[in-house]
């Protein structure tokens, strides 16, 4: 139709002669005209879907890598991955820890000089546990067997000081003292003497966790410091210079602890099961379980012999091995743990002549407090929050971008109507 307007345009201005040549040349180049362009558009349906196809191949792989990534981040807040964020806070003043203080009959290793050591001889005079209750008068050590007279009347001072009793199989009668007053920084309070040829074991510790010395089973790390009296190192004296540390675990479905609760809990309902235990199983009492509070069915004898009383003590142990195990008592979630940051020993020339034994001196290297909190890697926000930025990285959705694009679809359907 085209060419045929054009054969006519060209007569009736050309007139007859000379039209057809006209006609011929001008035909010519329309059909050249035609076939590039018909090439053309080949070549631009090519590219045409060819960039379909790249577009889709990349809406494809944007998604699929989004929804690779938020897999990965639903999961990991799933299996609760933690870390832990650390926290210093100074304070003017802090209350001192507990201080145990077990007898210990010398070691026959020479070389355990204020070492950290869980294999010691046990703390009584005679050469194994007493059985019976008339025993227990000359068998353990008193508080003025261990330290001398000016720290005794020292902790007599109700005011300042107190001291309890707690009985343990492997080192005797243990004493623990408490300061009651808090401390500053260069307050080396309280100073300890102890009397000569008096080895001791030291524990320091929070509050109450003097208790797992009963067996000697701790369910964590508690440090024994074996200081021995008549060293072969002219040692006299000793400054045990602290750092506190405050580490608080995340109660979760795969490892519940006591939110909020102190050790004395946690130490109770382990003991519980002991005396439960003892309830059941038991044919006799011993002193050293009722000495650490443990209740007995009163017409119960005391076991009259070692073998029966070992019996017993083996009972009660396992039963505290498998409790914690087991996990049958869920621990706290906070833990109080005193590290000793310093450690610098004295010459004995800082006793009078021919005076053994050693003086300790307790005080904080430092009022700064150590605050480990366990958290989530991918708690809900942070999982929210790396499921929005990767929604906006590979997807290229936002709040606004989808709010909009909303609106101009309501408002289409709308103007359709």
């Amino acid at each position: 139709m085209v060419c045929l307007n054009l054969v006519l345009l060209f007569e009736k201005q050309n007139g007859r002669r000379g039209r057809l040549l006209s006609f011929y040349g001008h035909a010519h180049d329309i059909q050249s005209t035609l076939t590039r362009t018909m090439a053309d558009s080949k070549k631009r349906k090519g590219l045409y879907f060819c960039c379909k196809f790249m577009r889709i191949t990349v809406i494809i792989g944007c998604t699929l890598s989004f929804l690779s990534q938020f897999y990965g981040f639903i999961m990991r807040h799933i299996d609760g991955d933690t870390f832990v964020a650390i926290v210093d806070e100074h304070f003017t003043s802090l209350s001192l820890p507990y201080v145990t203080v077990c007898p210990g009959i010398r070691s026959t290793k020479q070389d355990l000089h204020y070492k950290m050591v869980y294999f010691l001889a046990p703390g009584w005079k005679s050469s194994v546990m007493p059985v019976r209750v008339d025993q227990w008068k000359t068998s353990v050590f008193k508080l003025n067997e261990i330290f001398v007279e000016k720290t005794v009347t020292m902790l007599m001072d109700t005011k300042q000081y107190r001291v309890t009793e707690m009985t343990s199989e492997l080192f005797g009668v243990c004493y623990t003292i408490q300061k009651l007053e808090n401390v500053t920084l260069a307050q080396y309070d309280p100073e300890l003497g102890l009397i000569g040829n008096m080895d001791v074991n030291i524990i320091i510790h929070a509050k109450d966790e003097e208790k797992w010395l009963l067996f000697g089973i701790f369910p964590y790390d508690l440090p024994i410091l074996y200081l021995e009296a008549n060293n072969t190192k002219n040692i006299g004296a000793i400054d045990l210079a602290v750092q506190k540390t405050i580490t608080t675990k995340m109660s979760r479905h795969n490892h519940e602890c006591l939110v909020d609760a102190d050790a004395a809990k946690y130490i109770d309902c382990v003991f519980e099961k002991i005396s439960k235990m003892h309830v059941e199983e038991a044919s006799c009492k011993t002193v050293l379980l009722e000495r650490n509070g443990f209740e007995f069915d009163k017409n119960l004898h005391y076991c009259q012999n070692t073998s029966e009383t070992t019996r017993i003590h083996r009972l009660a142990s396992d039963t505290m091995k498998r409790v914690l195990r087991d996990r049958s008592c869920n621990p706290m979630c906070t833990q109080v743990a005193y590290d000793p940051a310093v450690k610098k020993y004295h010459n004995f020339v800082l006793y009078p002549k021919n005076r053994v034994g050693y003086r300790i001196w307790l005080s904080y290297a430092s009022l700064r407090v150590e605050i480990r909190n366990e958290e989530y890697i991918y708690g809900i926000e942070t999982t929210m929050s790396a499921i929005g930025g990767s929604m906006g990285l590979i997807l290229g959705l936002s709040c606004l971008s989808f709010s909009l694009n909303a609106f101009d679809f309501l408002e289409s359907k709308i103007l359709e109507r």
